[in-house]
């Protein structure tokens, strides 16, 4: 029995059901009944089940990636301590230094965004190529705020590497020499 208004599929049913019940004497297990709307809503909540825990899943990588994005910037600011010191020494500003270690901190996340969402599509390109032999199609704005959000991380993890930075004193770094 197909409809031709889906918005009487409940009704449907219901007329459908008591019908086949005095017809088969209310036995259960006698007949079965496939709603497409109930098939509809099971995809719709394992859909949605499926976004959270793949959102779930990103952002544990954004902090992991966060994280060391943050180290390596750390570790930038510790090797180039006299170099800091030296610039400010000669008259560079605290602004200026750490414009340099936000510009270097998002260049590392345009460098992980585009890798990761290249990563990404080639994987699941070759994956439902293969074993669903199917295409999958290509969201390039998404790919763009993916590339942005990554870059904007990273920015936010160096946070604290570039307040460091800016706080060297050159006095301290040139007596050091």
């Amino acid at each position: 029995l197909y409809l031709k208004d889906s918005s009487l599929s409940s009704e449907t049913v219901d007329n459908v059901k008591q019908l086949l019940d005095s017809a088969f004497n209310y036995r259960d297990s006698a007949y079965s009944i496939i709603n497409l709307d109930s098939l509809l809503d099971t995809m719709n909540s394992i859909t949605g089940m499926m976004t959270t825990m793949l959102a779930g899943i990103a952002s544990i990588a954004l902090l992991v990636g966060g994280i060391g994005i943050m180290n390596m910037m750390l570790v930038s600011v510790s090797e180039r301590t006299t170099e800091i010191g030296l610039r400010k020494a000669l008259g560079a500003s605290s602004h200026a230094i750490g414009v340099e270690f936000y510009v270097e901190s998002a260049v590392y996340g345009l460098l992980g965004g585009l890798l990761g969402t290249a990563t990404g599509y080639g994987m699941a390109r070759w994956l439902c190529a293969t074993v669903f032999e199917r295409s999958i199609g290509f969201s390039w704005w998404l790919a763009v705020v993916s590339v942005v959000f990554s870059a904007l991380v990273a920015v936010v993890a160096s946070i604290p590497p570039v307040h460091r930075a800016t706080r060297i004193d050159p006095a301290v770094v040139l007596r050091e020499e």
